[in-house]
């Protein structure tokens, strides 16, 4: 049995790149004897197994064979004399299909190297288009490496077109599209993955609802920046970084398309309705309005009285968005601080029950917030 370091850990490592999770290949063994060793096999498709100490993956060098549609219509053959070269050959890009060995010995069958130095996501194989999700991969590794000057290749690209234009794109499931777009929207230039599918006419079949939508740079037409990076998005509470990631690249689209993207990839409940609040209220951070009730109608739909949680998140996913952000922060927190002066127990006291509590509460602190805009004007 011959363990091999495989894909991401030894492509980021030889980029200069902090190394996340290590995947290895295991090159003659069975099932049975990882198993004897103490590995704990995980998955049903193919045999993967879990170390027993470091439980970083350990997989069987496999062949593929394509006998059906998408990306589930392959079988695999784990037979333990298939090579590690037999085993590279089936991945995706070449970058993807360097190995290194205990002793760390590198093992590059199909140039991974030099197209590192060249910058160049490049196929493995003609069987590159075998496999539709293959697609959506490669838009979100040019997502995630544009910054450093990555390409695809020409003939990669044809391929890619190739695939798209046979209509497999069609066989991915929404799970496994949405999966893609979550870690691209994670990366450096998101706009890149966006883009590259548009490029390809790879949307129809995907996203149709950001047909029309998007420019060429792969932003949102009508967005106000070039979404470039992430950095200021991380978790706070209960709102996510992906929350924050997805409200923050789609609120310029009108909202009948928004709800249908969010729809069309199964975006998560959580996620979806942030990005409807940041569509419906970036009017809020772009511009004073003299209309206080929608002011106050923004402060409820937030919950603004119970926690400034979601304010505090939309104001920091606007922050880089409109240059007028800061200083609609400051005045919304002003009309903020005079309305939440006004307290249910107070309208209590003055003799209001029931539906008219609410009410008269709206009423006082839309009073209360005209009073504060006046003088700030």
């Amino acid at each position: 049995m011959q363990c091999f370091l495989v894909g991401g850990a030894v492509r980021d490592a030889l980029l200069g790149l902090p190394v996340q999770d290590k995947d290895w290949v295991v090159v003659g063994a069975t099932p049975e004897y990882l198993l004897k060793k103490g590995y704990q096999q995980v998955g049903k498709d193919f045999p993967v197994f879990l170390h027993p100490k470091t439980k970083q993956e350990y997989a069987l060098a496999r062949k593929e064979k394509k006998v059906g549609t998408g990306y589930t219509g392959f079988i695999c053959d784990f037979s333990p004399d298939i090579s590690l070269q037999e085993d590279l050959y089936r991945r995706d890009l070449t970058i993807n299909a360097m190995a290194q060995d205990e002793t760390g010995k590198l093992f590059d069958f199909y140039g991974g190297q030099a197209d590192l130095a060249h910058r160049l996501l490049r196929h493995v194989s003609p069987a590159f288009v075998e496999d539709p999700l293959r697609v959506l991969r490669t838009a979100r590794f040019l997502a995630r490496f544009a910054y450093l000057g990555f390409k695809v290749a020409p003939e990669t690209f044809a391929l890619m077109k190739v695939i798209c234009t046979q209509g497999e794109l069609r066989a991915l499931s929404r799970e496994r599209i949405w999966q893609e777009t979550v870690k691209a929207l994670q990366t450096p230039t998101p706009a890149a993955y966006f883009s590259l599918l548009q490029q390809l006419g790879a949307l129809p079949d995907v996203m149709p609802a950001l047909v029309g939508a998007l420019q060429e740079n792969g932003t949102v037409r009508g967005s106000v920046q070039n979404f470039t990076q992430n950095s200021d998005l991380a978790s706070t509470g209960q709102i996510t970084f992906l929350d924050k990631a997805f409200a923050r690249y789609f609120f310029a689209l009108p909202m009948a398309q928004l709800k249908a993207l969010c729809q069309q990839l199964g975006v998560p409940n959580a996620t979806a309705n942030f990005a409807m609040l940041a569509q419906q209220f970036a009017p809020m951070w772009r511009e004073k309005t003299q209309d206080m009730s929608a002011v106050l109608a923004m402060f409820n739909a937030v919950q603004i009285w119970r926690s400034t949680e979601k304010f505090d998140a939309l104001s920091v996913l606007f922050s880089t968005c409109f240059p007028t952000a800061e200083r609609q922060q400051q005045w919304l927190a002003q009309c903020f601080e005079a309305a939440n002066a006004i307290t249910a127990q107070q309208v209590i006291a003055d003799g209001f029950t029931q539906a008219a509590i609410r009410q008269e509460l709206d009423r006082r602190r839309l009073q209360a917030m005209q009073a504060v805009s006046s003088r700030l004007e």
